[in-house]
């Protein structure tokens, strides 16, 4: 798969991005940036790519879930729910995400985070314990509550002190 940038205007196209399989792409509002969930050969699990329109470039993130697990914050951030393995971080500090180990337990640990897109770092918000993942994150407009399916149930995670410290 490619992902082209395609002048109207001039009749013309640009390859941007070439991987075996590319699944989605979300716009980042306020900018011309996009991630993109692709594979980086046929064998390999899906990864979020950010693409950055001013220099280029594309960026692996270190974030291994879903496009419908994310919320967009603004250009240099986004809040994720995720499944992969963060060590012993607690709530507010930096954590260092690895990749998803299987699990043989029937409940999972998901991590609720604060991902830097200039840094590719992650701060750890809170985790949960549960059976059924959570997923389809959506922010509120004041970014001060964060909303995700579970099940068939909708849940809001309050934000009762938001700081970021980080190069926003």
């Amino acid at each position: 798969s490619t992902l082209y940038m395609i002048d109207l205007q001039a009749n013309n196209r640009a390859a941007i991005a070439s991987y075996p399989a590319i699944r989605n792409l979300l716009w980042i509002p306020a900018s011309n940036d996009f991630i993109f969930q692709a594979r980086q050969d046929v064998s390999a699990p899906e990864s979020l790519y950010l693409y950055r329109w001013d220099d280029g470039k594309t960026i692996k993130l270190d974030l291994n879930t879903p496009l419908e697990n994310i919320a967009i914050i603004n250009k240099n951030r986004i809040l994720a729910v995720t499944d992969q393995q963060f060590g012993t971080g607690q709530e507010g500090q930096l954590v260092s995400l690895k990749p998803n180990e299987s699990k043989a337990a029937p409940t999972a640990t998901y991590a609720f985070i604060d991902y830097s897109l200039i840094a590719n770092e992650a701060r750890l918000i809170t985790t949960i314990d549960a059976a059924v993942p959570p997923q389809r994150l959506k922010s509120s407009p004041d970014n001060k509550s964060l909303y995700y399916l579970q099940g068939e149930k909708v849940f809001q995670l309050k934000f009762e002190e938001w700081v970021w410290i980080g190069l926003d």
